[in-house]
């Protein structure tokens, strides 16, 4: 585990950081909580198919938290481990893997990362999207459409520019990000268990002008 367990808080009294940990821990929660905000406010996308409300709380509460503890654990771990292995932190997994001896492990450590990488944008970054894109227009764009539209629009977007920048990701991407998406969560969260009381009209949902929601031509004003 290498010097994760032992080492000194930069935090500490003494240490090159003292004094600074709100400074830096409260960007970071606030980076977080943007990293996950998208996710957070599409997951009805895939709790629609879930068989019951019970189904769909049991498997977020544990499925979430348990499993993204761990991998942050081995993250973590894997980060501390190369001080020990190559005596410099790295904590970009490329980088890990193109120092490993041997063609057989690299090639597994190559494709677990693309197996890794792929499962992670279909199930988080395409499923939102491509539904979105078809409830804009169901009878030109199928799911299959719109999830080619949005790797393509993914590509054109150029998101390696924010990766380029530790700074610029966290503090201008990701802050900016929470700092949209988190009052439309708070109406959404408003909305539904305060001023509705959890009840919805659901064919009003679907219908135009003569729905419940329909508000000033579609928008809610």
């Amino acid at each position: 585990l290498g010097p994760m367990l032992s080492a000194t808080s930069q935090f500490a009294p003494g240490g090159p950081k003292e004094g600074q940990f709100l400074k830096v821990f409260l960007p970071s929660v606030t980076a977080n909580v943007g990293f996950w905000s998208t996710l957070s406010l599409n997951i009805p996308d895939f709790t629609r198919y879930a068989k019951s409300q019970k189904a769909q709380l049991t498997g977020q509460a544990i499925g979430l938290p348990v499993f993204m503890a761990l991998f942050s654990f081995l993250g973590v771990a894997v980060t501390s481990a190369t001080t020990v292995i190559f005596g410099e932190v790295i904590s970009d997994p490329v980088a890990v893997v193109s120092r490993i001896q041997g063609v057989a492990p690299t090639i597994l450590s190559l494709i677990g990362l693309m197996l890794a990488t792929i499962s992670t944008n279909i199930a988080a970054n395409v499923v939102a999207p491509a539904n979105a894109l078809v409830n804009l227009a169901p009878r030109e764009i199928s799911f299959t459409k719109g999830a080619f539209i949005t790797a393509i629009l993914g590509i054109i977007t150029q998101p390696w520019r924010l990766l380029s920048s530790t700074e610029g990701y966290i503090f201008t991407w990701l802050i900016g990000y929470s700092a949209l998406l988190g009052p439309i969560a708070g109406i959404i969260i408003a909305d539904y268990f305060l001023i509705r009381d959890r009840t919805l009209d659901v064919d009003a949902l679907y219908q135009s002008k003569d729905g419940g929601y329909w508000y000033s031509n579609g928008y809610n004003g």
